[in-house]
C-alpha cells in the first residue's frame, strides 16, 4: 500500500474487502481555534434541567459532559482524570432575587484574593465564589492514545472541572499535587485522580459536591501523550470553555446563598 493511504475493512456480500482511503481525506479543512469548545465536567444537581426529563437516565450526583450530555460516571462511582493545568477565577452571582444568577467571572489574582464574598453594586446584592478551574484529560483516553494497538475514535480531548463553594476543597487536593510535583521535578500530569461526587445537606436542602483522590501515576509513554494539550491550554490563546451550564443548571450546590462556603 502506498505511503499516505489507509486500509479499512468492509464487507461486500459477506466477504471481507480491503478499502483504501487517502490519509489526507478531510484533513485540509481549516478549523479556527475559536470554533473549538472545551466541555465542562458537570456535577448534576436535583435542580439541573438535564435531570428534569423523566425519560432521562441522568440523575443528581452523575458527572456529565456539558456539550454532549454523555454520562461520564454515575453517583457512587468515579472517573479517573489526569490534571494538566488550572486557573482561578471569581464567579460572580446576583443574589438580590433570592436565587443566585450567574453574571460573569473575573480572574482571581493575588491583588483581589481578599475581596469580600458579598458586595453591593447599584443597589443590587452580589456574591463572589472562589473557583479553581482544572483542565484534565480522561485517563482512559490517555491510555488508548499511548497504546500502539488501540485505534481511538475520538482521540484525546480535555475537560474543565470547576471546583467552587463546597467543592473547592476537592480542587485544592489536586492543586496541592501541583506543588508537590514541582518539588519532585515532575509534571502534575504524571498523577491520576479519581473524581467522584458526595451528597451534602444543610438548610433544608441537599446537593452534590466533587471529591478528588490521587489513585495512580502515568508511565513516560502515557505522560508524553498529554504534552500537546498542556501546551495548547497553557498558551491560553482562543481557548473557549463551554459555559452553557449557566443556562441549564441552577446553582443549588452551595448551601446558604449568602454565606461563606465551606473549605
Amino acid at each position: 500500500m502506498e505511503q499516505g493511504t489507509t486500509e479499512l475493512g468492509t464487507k461486500v456480500n459477506g466477504n471481507a474487502v480491503a478499502t483504501t482511503l487517502a490519509a489526507d481525506w478531510g484533513l485540509d479543512d481549516a478549523v479556527r481555534s475559536e470554533l473549538i469548545i472545551i466541555p465542562k465536567m458537570l456535577c448534576m444537581q436535583k435542580t439541573s434541567k438535564l435531570c428534569d426529563d423523566e425519560a432521562s437516565e441522568i440523575r443528581p450526583g452523575f458527572l456529565v459532559d456539558s456539550v454532549s450530555h454523555k454520562v461520564l460516571t454515575e453517583k457512587d462511582a468515579s472517573v479517573e482524570v489526569v490534571p494538566l493545568t488550572f486557573n482561578e477565577t471569581w464567579e460572580l452571582y446576583d443574589i438580590s432575587g433570592g436565587t443566585p444568577k450567574w453574571v460573569g467571572s473575573e480572574p482571581l489574582t493575588a491583588a483581589n484574593a481578599s475581596s469580600p464574598w458579598l458586595y453591593d453594586e447599584d443597589g443590587q446584592k452580589f456574591r463572589r465564589d472562589m473557583t479553581i478551574n482544572m483542565f484534565v484529560l480522561l485517563k482512559s483516553e490517555v491510555l488508548a492514545a499511548a497504546d500502539p494497538k488501540a485505534s481511538p475514535v475520538d482521540g484525546l480531548f480535555p475537560y474543565q472541572i470547576s471546583f467552587s463553594r463546597t467543592s473547592h476543597r476537592a480542587g485544592k487536593v489536586i492543586a496541592t499535587q501541583f506543588a508537590l510535583a514541582q518539588q519532585l521535578g515532575q509534571p502534575a500530569a504524571r498523577y491520576v485522580f479519581a473524581i467522584s461526587t458526595e451528597k451534602k445537606s444543610g438548610d433544608d436542602n441537599t446537593w452534590y459536591v466533587f471529591n478528588a483522590k490521587k489513585v495512580g501515576i502515568l508511565t513516560d509513554a502515557e505522560l508524553g501523550e498529554c504534552r500537546e494539550w498542556y501546551k495548547t491550554i497553557k498558551a491560553g490563546k482562543n481557548i473557549k470553555v463551554d459555559d452553557s451550564e449557566h443556562e441549564h443548571v441552577v446553582r443549588h450546590d452551595i448551601g446558604d446563598i449568602t454565606g461563606a462556603p465551606e473549605f
